[in-house]
């Protein structure tokens, strides 16, 4: 029988109604999971603690305790009134979107069959899903500033086209079509970026991926290089980013930047660099300068020796950890490496490679290892976001991610599933997630490098 004109598209009741019911209920939480957390240890170990309301949170961490008691009463009657150390963050939200569009004419050709539809677009939403799982994962380990990778000039641009990242690895957070922007800087204090050419985007057409330290990955553009950002200077680094995220997290709801990992706790520069102070003297940090005390408010620090061995490595960065007051939180203790350096140290360890209990939350399980330091036994993890020779060592307790709604989740916020697109016959699906990384403890926390 003939369908009636009368069925709905607006998402309020009639077919509209059912496939957007359905396709909420087939993309519930035990099916989003697996798709966004797949390949991103650190955002699915990390706590998610709903709670982010307002435009911004104020978030106070007490870094010292200046300990003004004394053996003589008169003195620590007369020191007892000075307070507690603390350091205070206006912090805002980071964002991430992503959509899928239904056009009118599809679903009306499926008005007879919903589940046609919903199939149809199931590969797409997968794959939405795992896009914006991925990306929020990169955020949530970079400096805020966008930056995914940086690439080093060849002594001539005459005719290139072609960029060779400096850390190969890094490749997996390009893809065919994706448009950059290029920048001079990477900074980690909240700033925005320092784009050339006013912004100018080249896209990606043509990729060729490695892992393996020494082979090159390589991007090619669908322009020259000098065509694209003509002040590029030879033999020079630069920074590259996605299209549009170059805006930092500094005191602005509109930034929509992620304070990573590499805010919270900057690292120190590669092994065979000398070690220097790893903030700058003007450090703003959600406009606090953490320079009062490094080590409480940006982490523990530790730089390997050339030649050290990774054993060596975690057991002197152990115990930096333990001295400063961190680990030995049973079942907390998280030890984060790139996927590299998990392969080298467990090579190096043998037969005597201890493996931890597999993860079996949907499909996003991991193979982790044990290591034993002094700040307690660690949990070894292989993150494909962290560049080799970059690791991390975290207590679970001191830091979570802050969210207003779910990490991801589906805009319903005016009822509708489905919003009508106002240039095109279609309806859109829009996915979000508004989050940001929050350390109560840096101090009790360590970032290292290692051979």
């Amino acid at each position: 029988m003939p369908q009636s004109n009368a069925v709905g598209f607006d998402g309020s009741g009639g077919f509209g109604g059912n496939f957007y019911a359905a396709y909420k209920h087939v993309y519930g939480p035990k099916r989003i999971e697996p798709l966004v957390y797949r390949n991103a240890p650190f955002m699915r170990d990390a706590r998610k603690i709903d709670d982010f309301e307002g435009d911004s949170y104020m978030h106070t961490i007490q870094y010292e305790d200046p300990d003004t008691g004394s053996t003589n009463i008169t003195q620590a009657l007369n020191s007892g009134a000075t307070s507690s150390q603390t350091a205070r963050f206006a912090i805002w939200r980071g964002r991430e979107y992503q959509t899928i569009n239904l056009a009118a004419e599809e679903v009306r050709a499926a008005r007879s069959d919903q589940g046609s539809l919903l199939r149809k677009k199931d590969t797409e939403t997968r794959r939405v899903l795992a896009r914006i799982g991925y990306r929020a994962d990169i955020a949530l380990h970079n400096g805020g500033s966008g930056i995914i990778a940086s690439f080093t000039t060849p002594a001539s641009l005459t005719g290139v086209n072609q960029i060779t990242l400096d850390v190969p690895a890094m490749c997996v957070r390009f893809g065919v079509g994706m448009n950059l922007q290029v920048s001079t800087t990477n900074p980690v204090d909240g700033t925005a970026v320092s784009p050339l050419n006013s912004g100018a985007v080249a896209s990606i057409t043509g990729i060729q991926r490695s892992s393996i330290p020494g082979v090159p990955s390589i991007l090619t553009l669908n322009q020259n290089l000098s065509t694209w950002a003509p002040a590029l200077a030879t033999s020079t680094q630069y920074f590259l980013l996605r299209a549009g995220d170059g805006v930092g997290f500094g005191q602005n709801v509109l930034n929509g930047g992620v304070c990573g990992l590499k805010s919270w706790l900057p690292a120190p520069p590669p092994v065979g660099t000398a070690l220097t102070n790893r903030l700058s003297g003007s450090d703003s940090f959600w406009g606090f300068n953490r320079n009062a005390d490094v080590t409480r408010l940006a982490g523990c620090a530790y730089q390997a020796q050339p030649g050290e061995k990774y054993q060596t490595t975690f057991q002197n960065a152990g115990q930096e950890l333990y001295v400063n007051g961190g680990g030995n939180e049973p079942g907390k203790m998280m030890l984060y490496v790139s996927p590299s350096d998990y392969t080298g140290y467990q090579l190096e360890l043998g037969p005597q490679t201890r493996y931890a209990g597999e993860a079996t939350e949907g499909n996003s399980g991991f193979r982790r290892l044990l290591v034993t330091t002094q700040a307690g036994e660690m949990t070894l993890t292989a993150d494909p976001q962290l560049e080799p020779g970059l690791f991390y060592m975290l207590d679970k307790d001191t830091y979570y991610i802050k969210t207003l709604d779910a990490l991801p989740h589906l805009d319903e916020q005016d009822g509708l599933t489905g919003l009508r697109l106002g240039t095109a016959d279609a309806q859109q699906l829009r996915w979000r997630a508004w989050y940001q990384l929050i350390f109560d403890e840096p101090g009790r926390n360590l970032v290292g490098r290692c051979v």
